[in-house]
């Protein structure tokens, strides 16, 4: 394995007790008003880890502005590092539907698929699966627990997902995604998984088996209650402040709901991007999602 440690984030100062609810939060020097808070006060942050032996991964969220799309927050969020995400699904009536498999679906049946989008950005590690081992770009505190193993490529990508306990989930009926890896794997991971079983060789790699972003920012839309949130599933080590870092949560859920208040609307090269009917495709308000899409920027 190569371990490579590159800079990122947004570390700054918190000054005084700024992450107490309803006070300003102090960034870099400049005082941010804010009406964004954590769903957790900070003494209920500290009880989720208190009872926990080792590293536990924590999740809190907090509301933010819903009336930006999902590709405006992608495009305004993305600049804050070299990787990010956004993740769209279609709205499309079941396959199992005869009479309009994969067809749009109408408005009364929306509440049948694509209820989510996601927005990642700012990953703490970035895992690189090659025919010749694996790479770890670490990029935040997180990075620590990535681990690596000599298995295929899927028992490698398993292992990069640190093997820590979960606190502050909630229970949902369906998948859901709050953090953890996201990316991609590569046709070619088939000559690794299965072809080579066969006796069947590889042509030279043009790209990696597999890439997965270690994600612990996550911006969640809710296309069904019109609502977004952004929620934060930090590594905490044993060793670590639950104050500092709940802090440091506070003051970027304040930066990111600034961002997107703020946020344009991104230029598509001569795209539409609006539904025949004048409505804006791929929107939360307004409109409905007509393609499946998954963007992963580098």
């Amino acid at each position: 394995m190569t371990r490579q440690t590159v800079s990122g984030g947004h570390d700054t100062d918190v000054s005084g007790e700024s992450a107490a609810t309803g006070d300003p939060i102090t960034d870099g020097g400049r005082t941010v008003e804010t009406d964004t808070e954590l769903d957790r006060s900070r003494e209920a942050f500290r009880d989720l880890l208190a009872g926990v032996d080792g590293p536990a991964v924590a999740r809190v969220a907090a509301t933010v502005p819903a009336d930006v799309e999902p590709l405006t927050a992608y495009a305004a969020l993305s600049d804050r590092s070299d990787h990010s995400f956004l993740l769209e699904s279609a709205q499309k009536v079941a396959s199992s539907d005869p009479d309009g498999a994969f067809a749009p679906s109408a408005r009364e049946e929306a509440d049948r698929h694509a209820r989510f989008s996601f927005v990642g950005y700012d990953p703490e590690a970035v895992v690189t699966v090659r025919p010749d081992g694996t790479t770890v770009d670490a990029r935040g505190p997180a990075a620590e627990y990535v681990e690596t193993s000599d298995g295929d490529t899927l028992d490698r990508v398993r292992a990069a997902l640190p093997d820590v306990e979960r606190v502050g989930f909630p229970d949902h009926d369906r998948q859901h995604l709050d953090g953890g890896l996201v990316g991609f794997l590569a046709y070619d991971a088939v000559y690794d998984l299965t072809l080579a079983e066969v006796g069947v060789d590889r042509p030279e790699p043009v790209a990696p088996d597999a890439e997965f972003l270690l994600t612990t920012r996550t911006l969640v839309f809710d296309d069904h209650t019109d609502t977004a949130e952004l929620v934060f599933t930090p590594v905490v080590g044993p060793d670590e402040d639950p104050d500092t870092v709940y802090d440091d949560l506070r003051r970027e859920a304040a930066s990111v709901a600034e961002t997107l208040r703020g946020a344009d609307p991104p230029t598509t090269g001569g795209v539409d991007g609006r539904r025949g009917d004048g409505r804006r495709a791929g929107g939360l308000r307004g409109g409905r999602r007509d393609d499946q899409t998954t963007r992963v920027g580098r």
